[in-house]
């Protein structure tokens, strides 16, 4: 399957689609969706529909165990944690089709998102896809529902309050 990043100076963030946000790190997840703005209603906020913690997290610093071990422990335990992200955020997005997915993690959450959400997608036989993946390899797991929205606005992912966004650095999926 193949993804792309928009380029500076393509078309504008749309107001009138919807956003599946998925902010991650280890140790916690937050799914958000923004819905898209309508007539003269107030602009919309991100809305944050599910939190999942990590409780295996511990597991991969345990002590007496050799490097390789850990390495596999850590390995196994960002997996499952990524695969129940993946469940998650596509829950959401079959509720709002068409929806962007945005993943903003750091680079390590990332390279275990990708799979995941890679499994979840791929055609009618697996349900509805998300129409666009778009990532941002930056931690903002613990940002509000407002602060994390004027991030991803100024990154060119959503569109700003009250008027679009480019997008610009966006990596995207090949």
């Amino acid at each position: 399957m193949s993804r792309h990043a928009t380029e500076p100076g393509d078309e504008p963030v749309s107001g009138s689609r919807t956003f599946c946000v998925v902010v991650a790190d280890a140790s916690r997840a937050r799914v958000l969706v923004l819905e898209p703005e309508t007539g003269d209603a107030p602009a919309s906020e991100l809305v944050e529909v599910a939190e999942i913690t990590n409780p295996l997290v511990r597991a991969r610093s345990a002590a007496g165990r050799s490097h390789e071990i850990r390495h596999a422990i850590r390995h196994e335990i960002e997996r499952h944690f990524a695969a129940e992200i993946a469940a998650e955020a596509a829950a959401v997005w079959a509720c709002y089709p068409p929806c962007e997915l945005i993943l903003a993690a750091g680079p390590v959450m990332l390279a275990a998102l990708r799979p995941a959400i890679r499994a979840r997608t791929g055609g009618a036989s697996r349900g509805i896809d998300p129409s666009g993946i778009h990532e941002l390899a930056r931690d903002l797991v613990k940002l509000s529902g407002p602060r994390l929205r004027d991030e991803l606005a100024g990154a060119g992912l959503v569109p700003a309050r009250g008027g679009a966004a480019h997008r610009s650095g966006l990596a995207g999926w090949q």
